[in-house]
């Protein structure tokens, strides 16, 4: 926390103690919670700004879904969640600095966690129950 508001509630808890009012003190725990998570999620927000402004924002039109897998054991092929095409290979090199990387289907466009695996029924509850699948 900022050096300003930790001088300040120091004050604040030396006046509180002198008083006997010790639920001040729970009150201002709670505000100071509060206020570091405020903090943090303006340094969210300033990382977002900094990264629009270099050009490195994505916003995704549909939430990342996983791969799914063949119902048949045989078969090694991962899928498609929205149109059921196989997509085993064919993406992109892996950045040893990333944790995941940004994968969509050639063929229909939908943005794929392969981080993951899910069955058919899980993809088409993820989908809203709309898959052309396989």
């Amino acid at each position: 926390m900022n050096g300003m508001y930790e001088e300040l509630i120091e004050k604040l808890r030396k006046n509180n103690r002198m008083s006997g009012w010790t639920h001040i003190d729970r009150l201002m725990d709670d505000a100071i919670k509060a206020i570091e998570a405020l903090q943090q999620e303006n340094e969210q927000l300033q990382e977002l700004a900094q990264a629009k402004a270099e050009g490195r924002l994505v916003v995704l039109s549909t939430p990342m879904i996983p791969l799914v897998e063949s119902d048949d054991p045989m078969d090694s092929d991962v899928y498609c969640p929205a149109c059921g095409v196989s997509v085993s290979g064919g993406w992109p090199d892996y950045h040893p600095d990333l944790e995941w990387k940004m994968c969509q289907c050639p063929h229909c466009g939908q943005s794929i966690d392969d981080t993951k695996t899910i069955t058919r029924e899980a993809a088409e509850k993820a989908l809203g129950g709309v898959s052309d699948g396989n």
